[in-house]
């Protein structure tokens, strides 16, 4: 008993199993800018989507529609750092798109490559066809 009272003192609440990166992703994020094969340089902010990392899984938040995207695998353990989403719903069911990511102070990096066939990115810069370049911005931390 004392020692899980003593364990309960330690822990501040809310305190999560997440570690790393994961940790600090947890909470609703807003998509300023994106540039990609199928965006090109559209301001996502127009169109009042967010996108929200609780525990494993990104949501996108359209309006009052909340729909699970993707289920989330960070490496940030390696340079760069690396993410993969895989498709949990729909037609491109269990495919995986693999990317780079950076955090820093302004906000969340991404290089997406959408094409299983081609190879992970390796820098944040636009690339081939089938990648794309978002940067998110934390909104309201979970």
């Amino acid at each position: 008993m004392c020692r899980a009272l003593a364990l309960f003192l330690l822990l501040p609440l809310g305190c999560s199993s997440y570690t790393g990166d994961l940790r600090v992703l947890q909470g609703t994020w807003t998509i300023s800018y994106s540039f990609g094969e199928e965006e090109r340089n559209q301001r996502w902010e127009t169109l009042k989507i967010q996108l929200s990392v609780d525990d494993h899984l990104i949501s996108k938040i359209e309006g009052e529609k909340l729909e699970t995207l993707w289920r989330i695998a960070l490496r940030d353990d390696v340079v760069p750092k690396q993410i993969d989403l895989e498709i949990i719903d729909g037609e491109e069911k269990g495919q995986i798109h693999r990317g780079i990511y950076e955090l820093d102070r302004d906000g969340w990096h991404l290089c997406i490559q959408k094409d299983a066939d081609k190879p992970r990115p390796h820098t944040l810069v636009p690339g081939e066809k089938g990648s794309g370049i978002y940067f998110l911005r934390l909104v309201r931390p979970i």
